[in-house]
């Protein structure tokens, strides 16, 4: 994924600026650079180098949860025995049950992998990283909104807003990702 330096600090999420500051990574670039004759486009790079890595880094984390819970929930209905609590003459009902968990176990592991593909391939541009970003933002976004409006895990408390932060986290690095790469003016 290619992503490049943003001069206007006022622009940049508080996540990027906050890395940037605890790993005086910039400030350092900025007193080499100051101090030795260190050309513009090198400079450049070394912004660029920074927000693709921070990029990398929150789509790396994002597409592991993704995918984590993915595979999990391939064994979810075995596991919490889900057949259990419908009418064994429902068979339709089963199998659509059965089908969906298995189209949405895959569709976490295909969006997991599309985005690390697009964040460590060679080939991917910006159009089709703001594409696959931005409907992975869309699916976490109402993973969160279904959370808050039907919590799941309501018979325990730590397990219900457990499962909120984490949802609400994955969705904080795809979407730091997403404002990044669309904030980007240097893209490529």
């Amino acid at each position: 994924m290619a992503t490049g330096g943003v001069k206007n600090h006022r622009h940049l999420p508080l996540l990027k600026h906050a890395l940037r500051n605890t790993l005086s990574l910039t400030h350092s670039a900025a007193a080499y650079a100051a101090s030795s004759a260190v050309s513009p486009s090198i400079q450049l790079r070394l912004g660029h180098t920074l927000d693709t890595l921070l990029t990398k880094t929150l789509v790396t984390l994002g597409s592991t949860a993704s995918i984590s819970f993915g595979i999990w929930h391939f064994f979810v209905p075995r596991k919490w025995n889900w057949y259990s609590y419908m009418d064994a003459s429902a068979t339709e009902l089963i199998a659509a049950v059965r089908a969906i968990n298995v189209f949405f176990s895959l569709s976490l592991v295909l969006f997991g992998l599309m985005n690390l593909l697009m964040a460590y391939g060679q080939n991917a541009n910006r159009y089709s990283v703001l594409v696959v970003l931005g409907a992975t933002c869309a699916l976490w976004a109402a993973r969160v909104v279904m959370q808050l409006t039907y919590p799941q895990g309501s018979m325990n408390p730590a397990l219900q807003h457990g499962m909120l932060l984490v949802f609400v986290l994955v969705l904080g690095c795809y979407s730091a990702s997403l404002v990044m790469v669309l904030l980007d003016k240097n893209p490529g």
